[in-house]
């Protein structure tokens, strides 16, 4: 199986041997709000869709039919997709809702999620959340008092490591280069430290410091030695990765000779080797080879070898992996040939498909993975004394704390965390504290007990999540026999991976992983805030619409429109509304759709009053929903829809129903006119918009044109009194405002409502 490389990666596959598969699971790893990965999650799902027919997606974090037709069958599907992309790229929309919105017909999205499970796994977190401030402070402090005694208790070379990879974590360019040799450097020279006799983590892969063994001591049984070597398999010829054996440190007495094989850590060696190669790299040479290797094969190849390179060369700019498969095609035949018997020959142009080769092998997280544990492997040699070992286990365990708390473990991490729990107790860190620091302290036992005290919510936000893992197999098997489906994705976080293909396995079921590209950060507030159900509000996500929109917001005389602030407060599950505070309390489904049609009716607005009214049948076809959301263009998205006029009045709930009554040209409960309570309320407004705008004369006349224009006739009809009193108003401003605005109203509103003014206009002729 694979997938474009511009979307993702697959990272494993498995199939069972002894049976036929009861079926095909494809398990995408899930990066919440991460933008990226989500708009990756999108594609790939449509690409699996198309090339496998899958239409079954299993989703975490809901139970049951997942709800994307009330999105997509909204009308002005352009506006649709513009929203729902920037509701994904701001974590109100996942991946896999976006694509089923934009793509109506292709796929079923279904919850695999037990509700109960599901609801005390984020009610935990939100408990985690609320105790976290507390914990951040000691854990500073506990870091605060280890981090100075690095220099005291770290060896040199330690410490020399310690700040490439500080260097490289904070982006300097080609500092990756020197910490990884820097590393690799190290790791060659690592004594041994384990005595004679049968390995300790004989009994299972974590050692008793609770670090993940790494595979070469797995393996390394009674055997006495591993020689270290490019390939473990007993030659010894140069290799940049290779130290000759009369480098190699001598075992002390009672010790056991264990150096490296970095044919356990392949993206090091992967990488290790394409930076050696990068710097010979000549690609004014790696061209001019391959255009001589293209000349001298093509004589000697056959009529189908020629459609073969033709093709993967038309393929070869669509993406790195075409051109790779293109160079590939083109050593293999020229190779079949002859062509390449001298090893000299068009050295530059293959060292150059080697280094591309090496480059591509390369992934992110399993690189990083094989680098902790390579520095585990260093530092561990390197560690002589008890205090510097102490030293090392409590920076470790302070680290394991901040990921516990602030929900980043892996599960390695979570692996490691659980074997050193044992050790983490209040008496054990004060001692072990005692030690190394020599009475320095900047944190007190009382705080430390609170720590270890209160670690048992985040503990059991991770046990919550591995008992989720069953149920997420559980309900995706049951859904995939009730509808005969052979083929289903499963798309949950990348820390469920082991807990979901260990349920797999035990199923009969079949899988591969694939991870969506991603190469920006986490945005860890947006993370932490859609846990905690806060959305941003209607004006933030206005705003950043506009920057989607291809029609802009209507300009006003002064510079853009403002509308005051609107909050969807969202009920966390069990929770009582507070009425003391302002906006409509929701659930944070309603105040997701809530937020979408009300950018939808504004991004309507602003194309015009008719292209707004394309919503009153939507709201006919779906009454039980307008009226569960109270989205009968009223409330709340009256405020937007008046911002997207151009008219810049701060109003309140009763002014925005009615100018969305007015502008739709509907009522609430079928009435077509605004009850006497909403017209005052309106009149109210208007006032306001007029001394607004004594001070922005300038686009008054074209504000009143789009008032006038917009508004409903039978709404006008209703204002046209006050216009004409205001007629005599002292005020210049007063009055010019009020001739403009009945002379733009004039043309819509009815004559009999004109006539019945006509002695007044004859009164003001005398005036």
């Amino acid at each position: 199986m694979t997938v474009p490389e511009e979307w993702g990666y697959v990272v494993e596959t498995w199939t069972p041997t002894d049976q036929r598969p009861a079926g095909l699971v494809i398990h995408l790893q899930d990066l919440h709000v991460h933008p990226e990965a989500q708009a990756n999650l999108s594609q790939l799902i449509g690409h699996l869709h198309d090339r496998l027919g899958i239409q079954l997606v299993g989703v975490e974090g809901a139970e049951g039919f997942c709800e994307t037709q009330l999105y997509a069958s909204l009308p002005d599907p352009p506006s649709t997709e513009r929203i729902a992309r920037l509701f994904r790229q701001e974590g109100l929309l996942t991946g896999a809702e976006y694509y089923a919105i934009t793509h109506p017909e292709a796929v079923t999205l279904w919850g695999i999620e037990d509700e109960a499970l599901y609801l005390n796994h984020l009610s935990t977190y939100q408990e985690g959340a609320a105790q976290r401030a507390q914990a951040e402070a000691t854990i500073g402090k506990l870091r605060e008092m280890l981090q100075p005694l690095t220099k005291r208790w770290y060896p040199r070379a330690l410490q020399r490591l310690s700040a490439l990879r500080d260097t490289y974590e904070e982006g300097e360019p080609d500092a990756f280069a020197a910490y990884l040799k820097e590393l690799a450097r190290l790791a060659r020279l690592a004594t041994p430290v384990a005595p004679v006799g049968p390995p300790a983590e004989v009994g299972g892969p974590i050692r008793p410091d609770g670090r993940f063994a790494p595979a070469w001591l797995r393996s390394l049984g009674a055997r006495g030695s591993l020689v270290l070597d490019a390939t473990r398999q007993g030659h010894h010829a140069r290799s940049p990765l290779a130290t000759p054996a009369s480098r190699s440190p001598s075992p002390r007495a009672g010790q056991r000779s264990i150096s490296l094989s970095f044919r356990d850590y392949p993206h090091i060696r992967a990488a290790l080797k394409a930076y050696e190669l990068y710097p010979r790299l000549n690609m004014r040479q790696v061209e001019e080879e391959r255009r001589n290797l293209l000349t001298a094969l093509w004589p000697l190849a056959t009529a189908d070898d020629h459609q073969r390179l033709t093709t993967f060369a038309d393929r070869a700019s669509t993406s790195p992996v075409a051109a790779m498969r293109y160079h590939a095609a083109l050593l293999g035949l020229a190779r079949a040939r002859g062509l390449l018997a001298d090893r000299h020959a068009y050295r530059a142009f293959r060292q150059y498909v080697r280094y591309v080769r090496l480059s591509q092998q390369l992934r992110s997280t399993a690189l990083l993975d094989e680098l902790r544990e390579l520095e585990h492997v260093a530092e561990t040699s390197h560690l002589k004394t008890e205090e510097q070992r102490t030293h090392a286990r409590l920076l470790r365990q302070v680290e394991l704390l901040d990921h516990l708390i602030h929900v980043k473990l892996s599960p390695r991490d979570l692996a490691d965390y659980r074997a050193l729990r044992a050790s983490l107790t209040t008496e054990t860190l004060w001692g072990e504290l005692a030690r190394v620091t020599s009475g320095q302290w900047s944190v007190t036992s009382e705080e430390l007990r609170r720590l270890i005290d209160n670690l048992t919510i985040h503990e059991r936000f991770y046990e919550l999540a591995v008992k989720r893992d069953e149920a997420l197999v559980a309900n995706l098997a049951r859904k995939m026999r009730n509808d005969g489906a052979d083929t289903a994705l499963l798309i949950a976080g990348g820390f469920h991976t082991p807990g979901l293909t260990a349920q797999l396995k035990a199923r009969g079921l079949a899988y591969a992983v694939i991870s969506p590209k991603i190469d920006g950060e986490l945005d860890e507030a947006s993370y932490d805030e859609r846990l905690r159900n806060v959305i941003p509000s209607v004006e933030e996500l206005s705003e950043k619409l506009d920057h989607f929109a291809l029609v802009p917001p209507l300009a006003t005389g002064t510079g853009g429109p403002s509308t005051p602030t609107t909050e969807f407060r969202v009920n966390r599950p069990g929770a009582a509304p507070d009425q003391s505070e302002q906006g409509p309390r929701l659930s944070k489904r309603a105040a997701i759709f809530l937020s979408f049609l009300t950018q939808k009716a504004r991004e309507l607005a602003k194309q015009g009053v008719e292209k707004l009214q394309e919503l009153r049948p939507w709201i006919n076809a779906h009454p039980k929903e307008a009226a569960l959301y109270s989205l009968a263009l009223t409330w709340e998205s009256g405020k937007v829809i008046l911002s997207a006029m151009g008219l810049d009045i701060p109003v309140g709930t009763g002014e925005g129903t009615l100018l969305a009554m007015g502008v739709v040209g509907g009522g609430r409960g079928g009435r077509s006119s605004p009850e006497d309570q909403d017209r005052r309320k309106f009149e109210d407004a208007l006032a306001d918009f007029r001394d607004l705008h004594r001070s922005t004369r300038l686009g008054r006349q074209r504000r009143i044109t789009v008032f006038a224009s917009r508004v409903d006739p039978a709404v006008l009809a209703q204002l046209v009194p006050t216009f004409v009193t205001n007629l005599r108003d002292p005020d210049d401003d007063v009055r010019q405002t009020a001739e403009e605005t009945l002379t733009a109203c004039a043309p819509r509103v009815d004559p009999t409502v004109l006539a019945q003014q006509v002695p007044t206009f004859v009164t003001n002729l005398r005036d």
